[in-house]
């Protein structure tokens, strides 16, 4: 088990609302298992699975960049110098508001609300 893992399995539990970083829309842990966490994203609700080898690579990400914006979009291009650009390596969906907000809760990562909304490692 890696430390975001560990972060995660702690702080966090299946159906937690959160909200998203700036329109403070909610989502929910649906579930944590051997996998990763799969999140509830939307009106709909649609399960989104995000993967262990996903969260944990966030680390060294941020680690050779500092603080950047989080710059997620609802395509599946990457957005350079984000999170989203790392993300959408694993995944076509837009998740990375919604895994910054995750990874802050699990106290891996801090949230700037401004606009842009940017995201750091704690350290």
């Amino acid at each position: 088990m890696g430390p975001v893992e560990q972060a995660i399995r702690t702080r966090l539990h299946e159906r937690q609302v959160l909200h998203t970083p700036t329109r403070r829309a909610p989502f929910a842990i649906h579930r944590i298992d051997a996998d990763g966490v799969v999140l509830l994203l939307g009106k709909g609700e649609w399960q989104t699975r995000v993967t262990w080898e996903a969260l944990e690579g966030v680390v060294p990400f941020l680690e050779e960049r500092g603080t950047i914006p989080i710059g997620g979009r609802h395509r599946s291009e990457r957005n350079p110098g984000t999170l989203d650009e790392y993300l959408k390596r694993h995944t076509k969906v837009d998740t990375a508001g919604w895994v910054a907000v995750v990874l802050e809760e699990a106290g891996v990562v801090e949230v700037e609300r401004g606009r842009p909304a940017k995201v750091r490692l704690i350290r």
